[in-house]
């Protein structure tokens, strides 16, 4: 190929939400049913190629913590993120999306910049508030991210999801030489931190 380039995808949201379901079926095509809580952060490696433009692109998919008392090894794991993937099962971990993690990225990255996502988790389960996804879409048009309904269980929309941030990880800046050695001065730092990083 004749560019190779790098990004970083993060999933956010709070625990228990879905986060390393989903991790799961992108990365590897599997689900767990009895996952246990991420404890710091966990990154698996994609590669995506488009073979008309001979562009490469390693895609490094980093699950995080959602539990408070992770919350600051999860925000340094934001830095150098492309692509940003907010969960969400219920009211409360909407809330929370708005609450807490749309605006501890704000402080340590340029989401303008950024890739964004909003996933309702764990729609194979009915939700008791019909109003709720009309919110989230609403939200989701208001910070330009792309929203899907997805579980990671009966695998729904794990491969549009995927392919979503495939196409659209070309439009981003990833020609910037210095957010590049970020991304890899990060993953560097975290395969010496973490005993889960496989980037």
């Amino acid at each position: 190929m004749e560019k190779n380039k790098k990004a970083k995808a993060i999933f956010l949201g709070d625990s228990k939400v879905g986060k390393s379901a989903i991790f799961s079926r992108i990365t590897q095509n599997t689900f767990n049913e009895y996952n246990i809580a991420t404890i710091g952060s966990i990154c698996v490696p994609k590669i995506y190629i488009n073979e008309t433009k001979k562009l490469q692109i390693t895609i490094n998919f980093w699950d995080t913590a959602g539990q408070e008392r992770y919350r600051a090894i999860t925000k340094t794991q934001v830095y150098g993120s492309n692509i940003v993937i907010f969960c969400c099962e219920d009211e409360n971990s909407f809330e929370s999306i708005k609450e807490i993690w749309y605006k501890e990225c704000e402080k340590l990255i340029d989401l303008s910049k950024c890739l964004k996502f909003i996933l309702k988790t764990k729609c194979d389960i009915k939700c008791e508030n019909e109003n709720l996804l009309k919110e989230i879409k609403k939200y989701a048009n208001k910070i330009d991210a792309i929203f899907f309904e997805t579980s990671a269980k009966n695998n729904i929309n794990i491969d549009a999801l995927y392919e979503s941030i495939c196409f659209n990880v070309e439009k981003l800046n990833l020609d910037d030489d210095e957010a590049q050695i970020r991304i890899n001065n990060i993953n560097n730092k975290s395969k010496y931190n973490s005993s889960n990083c496989w980037c």
